[in-house]
């Protein structure tokens, strides 16, 4: 045998070495970020469809506006900075919710007056930061609690965790937050 013979191979590297480098970097570079970007699609589209049956089992969209504004009415002000009303399962300063909403099972409501002076309550359902991976998708329905042109896409100030910044209108004065 001579040195024509064996296999040629660039810089000293054999052919299956460097096949066996390249899986190597695929199953730790590659893959995970492929697979995690497939698990928060599947996660958007799940919380996404898990928010429209609240809806739809508190009567629609028509019945929470009505329950917002309501609700917006008979609530007072509060000392707090931070204007939350109901967080996490507590009620901060109000007695019952209204039953639309209490179907919502809503993670928290907020009272916002916004630097332009329009009332908005922002209930969120879904969204949270989860330490070591990607953040619970947001889904947040805002209902506007004082007259607003018909043009009018509220702002999203700051954003909230797992918030894409997707705002979608579904009546005159309710929005969809993803």
């Amino acid at each position: 045998m001579n040195g024509e013979d064996k296999p040629k191979s660039a810089k000293g590297f054999s052919t299956d070495f460097k096949i066996v480098i390249a899986v190597i970097l695929f199953w730790f570079f590659v893959l995970p970020p492929l697979l995690g970007l497939i698990g928060r699609i599947q996660e958007q589209r799940k919380k996404y469809q898990a928010a429209l049956q609240r809806v739809d089992k508190a009567g629609g969209w028509e019945a929470i506006e009505a329950a917002c504004f309501n609700f917006s009415t008979n609530i007072g002000p509060k000392t707090f900075f931070d204007q939350h009303y109901f967080l996490q399962g507590k009620r901060l300063a109000t007695n019952a919710l209204p039953p639309a909403l209490e179907i919502l099972q809503p993670r928290q409501i907020q009272l916002e007056q916004g630097s332009n002076g329009i009332r908005t309550i922002r209930l969120q359902l879904f969204g949270m930061h989860r330490t070591g991976m990607y953040d619970e998708p947001y889904f947040g329905i805002w209902v506007v609690c004082t007259n607003i042109p018909p043009n009018y896409l509220p702002v999203i100030e700051w954003r909230e965790h797992g918030m894409r910044g997707l705002i979608g209108r579904k009546d005159h004065a309710i929005f969809e937050v993803r």
